[in-house]
């Protein structure tokens, strides 16, 4: 059995980003902020309504409200 610690592992088939882009912020995934995921993009526009550290609410338009975390599922940011 392996020994337990603290450290993010992604679950099997997810892709963590790397450390220096997990901020939101750097990414400029702040509130008001249009994405899309390029991974789903059937879930099409969405809009950031709040941004703490990596974790992101984004409501888009077909997948309703989800908490993501931007370390694990990369957004593309939509520019106006």
């Amino acid at each position: 059995m392996a020994p337990e610690d603290d450290t993010f592992a992604p679950e099997p088939g997810e892709v963590a980003a790397p450390a220096a882009v997990a901020e939101a912020d750097l990414l400029g995934l702040t509130p008001g902020a249009f994405v899309r995921n390029p991974a789903d993009p059937d879930w099409g526009l969405g809009q950031v309504q709040s941004s703490v550290g990596r974790k992101l609410t984004v409501n888009f338009e077909n997948q309703g409200k989800l908490v993501i975390d931007a370390g694990v599922v990369p957004l593309a940011r939509v520019d106006d």
